[in-house]
């Protein structure tokens, strides 16, 4: 896997969201978040590692950051680019 690819992984471990509210481990992000992203995206995020999952999450990001959703915290630390 590439580092870009564990980066996701840890993510997905974790039980913050990028807003820093809590999420469910194993989910993307948290409740609020997960709805504030289009029908579209939320159905790409189901996409595994390695086959769309990055590019959703990259999408879903940006989406959430244009939205206001994220925490300053993930300004600093964004996955892309990891």
């Amino acid at each position: 896997m590439t580092e870009k690819e564990w980066a996701a992984v840890r993510e997905l471990s974790g039980d913050r969201c990028c807003c820093g509210r809590k999420k469910a481990k194993d989910q993307t992000f948290c409740r609020g978040c997960y709805f504030t992203l289009s029908a579209e995206l939320q159905r790409a995020l189901y996409r595994r590692i390695g086959h769309g999952y990055i590019e959703a999450y990259d999408a879903s990001k940006a989406a959430l950051r244009e939205a206001g959703r994220l925490a300053p915290i993930a300004e600093q630390m964004p996955l892309e680019g990891s």
